[in-house]
């Protein structure tokens, strides 16, 4: 690494968040498409089993990848001052934990096919473990890159992350790899991302000036992510795993459907903030009023987007199912609806995780992980009869209370008032209400003139994209405004239109005409 990498707040910090938000859209965007894609064309091609099997493998192994980085990614951006000898001490230790991982992969194979009363998840499974070796050597590169806010380099490994994962996955399914397509598509994908983590930034280690004692440091506040992490996970694998251990592979295909395609476009907006609110938020974390600035806007920014595409998914997704899964997977149906709301939920609640890490707080995952987690496991008691449904409304209610919660945290560190949430949630939750209401009527009036078809789902989505903007702008138009710079920002529409029509009056001066002609 050239120079020691700078850790104050730089003058023109909101022009280059500006600037680098235009390559995390792009790349997010393009990742959740692939993804999405990727999904698609699996649950067509591949048998409902096959479907399941894969999935049960990669939950299987989610608990390794708990431990996958000891929280070294957080700590390294978090990070203040010597850079370079926590970086090298962190390069050498990362490659150690993927092997020691692999290892354990290999050796819980049999326990996951027990688990799941899934002989096939035991090869899946062990062919996972290679990847945990291969993305180790990207943890502390890929840090490095955020710390910088080098978003432009971040988003050509994404892009070309999901580009691969999409063409690898599906190229290995038309082929007849089954369950493997999914399985073989991990590995590329991690060796493509580790090596282009490398190629794309200055830093190469030294393993002579790695120190124990910088390693115990960015252990210690790893700790906490660690912690947080591991109840995370609990929180967020209870439901998945139960219904795979419970219901099958089959249905817990159709799980898996109904809550990546209704959390995915949600998330997407949290995706981006949470890449760029966290390396902004470590760099004014010692000025309260700036740090309260920037945390507030990212929240009414997202608070504008969520809110239709969670309504509108709900509106809409008997329709889309049929229309894009193919009804073999309509038993998704009623969970997509419900994770919308989960999405959403958590959208709302989730920069304040990198409220408690900027703030050099990161306890507070694990603290909030243990409620969240017992409170989850008492509505999934209570619901446990409804099946699958029962599963995701217990996601989504859980994630609701935990966001309140989460929320009055972040408000008491940032010492904001309880009148700036309402003014964030309130105008767009009532555009969205009502637009998703809209939908619903002309989606009920539809299938009694004609039946459900999949020609419906466009004239839907129109109407949401129409009816909410306007609903918006009559309710609070000062919001709609702010939410139309911060897009300007991200994607300078305007001004492309104003270069374009500048060039446009400059052909046709040359050519001796008139620009108006």
């Amino acid at each position: 690494m050239g120079t020691e990498p700078s850790a104050g707040a730089p003058d023109n910090l909101g022009a280059h968040i500006a600037s680098s938000a235009r390559w995390v859209t792009a790349a997010t965007v393009i990742a959740a498409a692939a993804t999405w894609l990727t999904i698609v064309a699996l649950s067509r091609v591949l048998e409902r089993r096959e479907f399941g099997l894969a999935a049960l493998a990669i939950a299987a192994v989610a608990v390794f990848q708990l431990f996958q980085d000891s929280g070294l990614h957080a700590a390294l951006i978090q990070r203040r001052d010597g850079i370079r000898a926590a970086a090298d001490s962190a390069a050498l230790y990362a490659p150690l934990t993927g092997l020691l991982l692999a290892g354990l992969c290999v050796a819980a194979a049999p326990l996951a096919a027990r688990f799941f009363h899934q002989a096939g998840v035991a090869p899946l499974v062990r062919g996972l473990a290679v990847v945990f070796v291969l993305r180790s050597f990207a943890i502390v590169p890929g840090a490095l890159i955020q710390r910088e806010l080098l978003f432009a380099r971040q988003a050509v490994i994404s892009i070309g992350s999901s580009v691969l994962y999409l063409g690898t996955a599906v190229g290995l399914a038309l082929t007849g790899a089954g369950a493997w397509s999914v399985i073989g598509a991990q590995v590329v994908v991690s060796a493509w991302a580790s090596g282009a983590a490398w190629a794309v930034t200055p830093y190469r280690p030294d393993p002579r000036r790695a120190s124990l004692a910088e390693l115990r440091e960015l252990l210690r506040y790893g700790r906490h992510i660690i912690a947080g992490n591991v109840v995370g996970f609990v929180n967020s694998s209870t439901d998945p795993v139960a219904v795979g251990r419970l219901y099958g592979p089959v249905s817990f295909g159709a799980y898996k459907i109904g809550f990546e395609t209704g959390s995915q476009a949600v998330t997407i907006v949290t995706g981006i903030a949470n890449v760029l609110v966290f390396p902004a938020y470590a760099k004014v974390q010692d000025d309260l009023v700036r740090f309260r600035h920037a945390y507030v806007r990212s929240l009414r920014f997202i608070c504008t987007i969520s809110p239709p595409v969670a309504f509108g998914l709900a509106a809409v997704s008997p329709v889309l199912v049929p229309a894009v899964y193919r009804s073999r997977w309509n038993d998704a149906i009623p969970v997509l609806a419900i994770i919308s709301f989960y999405g959403l939920f958590l959208s709302v609640s989730a920069t304040t995780g990198e409220v408690f890490k900027a703030s050099g707080r990161p306890q507070l995952f694990f603290q909030m992980g243990v409620f969240q987690v017992v409170l989850l496991f008492a509505l999934i008691g209570g619901l446990y009869p409804f099946g699958i449904v029962g599963f995701a409304a217990a996601r989504a209610g859980a994630t609701f209370v935990m966001g309140v919660v989460a929320l009055v945290a972040a408000g008491r560190i940032l010492e904001l008032p309880l009148v700036e949430w309402l003014r964030a949630i309130g105008a767009p939750f009532a555009a969205a209400f009502a637009m998703g209401a809209g939908v619903t009527l002309t989606r009920v009036a539809l299938a009694a003139a004609a039946g459900t078809h999949a020609w419906q789902l466009a004239p839907l989505i129109a109407e949401g994209a129409i009816l909410y903007p306007v609903l918006l702008r009559l309710l609070a138009p000062a919001r709609w405004h702010e939410f139309a710079d911060d897009v300007e920002q991200i994607l300078p529409l305007r001004r492309g239109a104003a270069h374009l029509a500048t060039r446009r009056a400059l052909h046709l001066a040359r050519r001796g005409a008139q620009p108006g002609r």
